[in-house]
């Protein structure tokens, strides 16, 4: 298990529809659950050779200065992911956190 916060400077309904449209975008990753209401999007990693995927957590809530993104990632199906966990969150940490200078 991995996770990590990232501050945008964005409101979280603006935060939450960047980080859908970008999670979208990710190669072989799926959308499992969307709820706006919550603030949350769920999706899964692509199985590969060392995983047989991973699940990631992103839930947006408003902060004084926008909104704060929490990133959870856990292996889908075995106890342990060779560190893929960790690596997604940091990639994901680091596509969210440029949404705010593209926005």
């Amino acid at each position: 298990m991995a996770n990590r916060e990232v501050k945008l400077k964005m409101s979280p309904d603006l935060s939450l529809k960047a980080i859908r449209a970008l999670v979208e975008k990710k190669q072989g990753w799926t959308i499992r659950s969307f709820k706006p209401e919550e603030g949350m999007v769920a999706a899964r990693t692509p199985a590969s050779i060392l995983s047989w995927g991973e699940d990631i957590t992103i839930r947006v809530k408003a902060s004084t200065e926008g909104s704060l993104v929490g990133i959870e990632s856990n292996p889908a199906a075995q106890i342990f992911d060779w560190g893929r966990s960790a690596s997604n969150v940091a990639a994901l940490a680091t596509e969210i956190a440029a949404l705010q200078v593209s926005a």
